[in-house]
């Protein structure tokens, strides 16, 4: 599990070996908003906005992105954070920690691909069946 912690105004401030094992960068290089450059250039924009925003309103956070991985790929991660308090109920900043979800997601894309699939079949042999997924939507 990568984990980090980060200040009140957002800033990490610090990562454990796992992270750093992940990226392949320092912990000198990540701290701060050094993290940020292993954002996937679609997500950085949406995640550090997510994050800016978790910190204004001092609530828990979650979101999913693409983090480069010491080997150069993008992995996605699923990313959850929460606030942290000090002495008298005092906003310190938050500790969060993620989890590689990428086979989760082409797994899902493979199934969806899958049912599309033997719908498209279904339809050429003029079956009148719906392939239903697991909420037993169409």
């Amino acid at each position: 599990m990568l984990v980090w912690a980060a200040g009140p105004d957002a800033r990490c401030r610090f990562f454990n070996r796992p992270w750093l094992h992940f990226t392949g960068r320092s912990l000198d290089e990540e701290l701060g908003d050094g993290w940020a450059e292993g954002l996937h250039p679609d997500d950085r924009e949406r995640v550090l906005a997510e994050r800016r925003e978790a910190v204004r309103l001092q609530r828990p956070s979650r979101t999913e992105y693409r983090l480069r991985r010491y080997d150069g790929r993008y992995r996605m991660l699923l990313c959850t954070g929460t606030p942290t308090y000090g002495a008298h109920g005092v906003f310190v900043g938050f500790v969060g920690s993620c989890i590689d979800i990428t086979e989760l997601r082409e797994g899902e894309r493979e199934v969806r691909a899958s049912r599309q699939l033997f719908q498209a079949t279904l339809d050429a042999l003029g079956a009148n069946v719906a392939v239903l997924d697991a909420s037993g939507r169409i």
